[in-house]
């Protein structure tokens, strides 16, 4: 069976600058859980930061919201992205739940 090292755990999102495209999230809005696949990161590592997790819908988070405990998004994680077969990025087993939001606007 496959170990998890230690930079395959997930770990609070405290910081800008500490997510990448193809990493895992998992958070709460109100009382539901969310399990996302980071799709892109604009203004990295400032404090504009913003995680885009649904290009289509336009879902995303601004990092420094979520640091001050202002945004939607609470308890948000981050499981890093590991690298695959040729260099990409892949996961076993990663599920998405079903969000009953979609279609309306989050921050």
């Amino acid at each position: 069976m496959h170990q998890r090292t230690e930079d395959q755990k997930w770990q609070p999102l405290d910081r800008p600058g500490l997510v990448q495209a193809g990493d895992k999230l998992r958070f709460r809005i109100g009382q539901n859980e969310y399990r996302e696949r980071v799709k892109e990161v604009l203004n990295a590592g400032t404090d504009e930061e913003e995680i885009l997790y649904d290009r289509q819908q336009n879902f995303y988070f601004v990092t420094s919201m979520v640091v001050l405990g202002t945004s939607a998004h609470k308890d948000v994680e981050v499981l890093k992205s590991s690298p695959g077969k040729n260099g990409r990025v892949f996961s076993a087993n990663f599920y998405r739940l079903r969000d009953p939001l979609r279609g309306r606007g989050r921050s």
